[in-house]
């Protein structure tokens, strides 16, 4: 098993149109369970796309499967996957019991980020999430802000907290609120933080 997958990062850092931003704290328990989802979808696609002969970026799973993957209740998958299917992530397709989820903008010549994934396996990390409360939705745009933004040559996300700001839709005085998750979140690989 791989360390790490590669996950489509332009819909994180088109300023014109930040996807991050489009997970609310309205919708909090839905944007976090979506996010769930978009990580999970991206662990499976990598590696199912080579070893089920499909497209890079499509993966097939059922609920049962996802639930055990990401430990969200089917009503939460339910609105979860219609939420990143509403706002252009994904594209679902039906097949039997099973639907074949589309990854969009997830081709081999794509911009992406390096999104771990032993790391959550390893030490089950969908399980550290409550699914509920600001302060974890703005933990997972947080880690995935910075995973779109991290250099390879440093080892870290070069990033000012109004460019934070911009991008996630936190207001710059709750940046903070997130890092505690955050940290519990870290692989073994550390993405460092310089502001």
């Amino acid at each position: 098993m791989k360390d790490w997958v590669r996950m489509p990062n332009l819909w994180i850092t088109n300023m014109e149109n930040p996807g991050l931003k489009r997970f609310t704290s309205q919708d909090a328990g839905v944007s976090i369970a979506a996010i769930i989802l978009y990580i999970a979808l991206t662990h499976e696609a990598n590696d199912k796309s080579k070893r089920d002969n499909h497209l890079y970026g499509y993966v097939d799973l059922t609920y049962d499967e996802l639930a055990s993957i990401t430990l969200l209740s089917r009503a939460m998958i339910s609105r979860g996957l219609r939420k990143l299917k509403d706002i252009g992530l994904i594209e679902i397709y039906n097949e039997g019991r099973k639907n074949i989820y589309n990854l969009k903008n997830n081709s081999i010549d794509v911009r992406f980020g390096k999104l771990p994934k032993l790391y959550f396996i390893k030490n089950n990390a969908f399980g550290m999430f409550n699914h509920r409360g600001y302060n974890e939705l703005s933990a997972l745009k947080l880690y995935l802000l910075f995973i779109a933004f991290r250099s390879t040559n440093l080892n870290a996300a070069l990033i000012a907290y109004p460019k934070i700001s911009e991008y996630t839709g936190i207001p710059e005085y709750k940046i903070r609120t997130g890092f505690p998750v955050q940290l519990v979140l870290k692989n073994g690989e550390k993405i460092n933080l310089i502001i």
